[in-house]
């Protein structure tokens, strides 16, 4: 009965502060991709995107960093939508003076 009590207050206490864990983004942005813009010169950073409707930060550039550990999933998902049009959600971060968002997830359907 001591243990049942026990996990039951801990899976409560575990419900009240879940809904106030802070996201692993600064920002959500949905529109579709109008460019896809490559630069091997910058190293660890991947395929960059402008959207429609623009994004507000960083004259609207969007990049994929390389290690991000889905980068091959979500390279194609980009590649994928900007040739088909397909509207796309990013889940970005801001970058401390990099001139872009950070991509950290994307969906587009």
């Amino acid at each position: 009965m001591k243990n049942l009590l026990k996990a039951f207050l801990i899976v409560n206490l575990g419900l009240l502060i879940a809904p106030n864990a802070t996201a692993a983004w600064d920002a959500i942005y949905i529109g579709t991709i109008s460019l896809v813009h490559l630069n091997s010169d910058v190293i660890g950073r991947g395929v960059c995107v402008l959207m429609n409707p623009a994004l507000p930060q960083f004259g609207g550039w969007a990049c994929l960093p390389t290690s991000n550990a889905l980068y091959k999933e979500i390279n194609s998902v980009l590649y994928m939508s900007y040739v088909t049009g397909k509207n796309c959600t990013l889940y970005v971060q801001f970058t401390g003076g990099d001139l872009y968002n950070e991509i950290k997830a994307a969906q587009c359907q």
